[in-house]
């Protein structure tokens, strides 16, 4: 999997998340960017590990 294939979809999910805070919420500014900068982080250990194994399954199924 490319890496902007799992950049683009963490940003995105961040900015929503910090979007989605703003107007549902009334919690501070730095509490709002940690929460999103973690489901930002959230997805990208998702789908790395989503490409992680499929790279191994293409790797593994090349061999035999």
């Amino acid at each position: 999997m490319r890496t902007y294939m799992i950049v683009i979809p963490s940003v995105i999910v961040a900015f929503a998340a910090n979007v989605a805070l703003d107007i549902l919420t009334d919690i501070p500014m730095l509490l709002r960017w940690v929460l999103s900068i973690a489901a930002g982080l959230v997805v990208t250990h998702v789908l790395s590990t989503i490409a992680n194994r499929r790279q191994r399954s293409i790797n593994s199924d090349q061999t035999k």
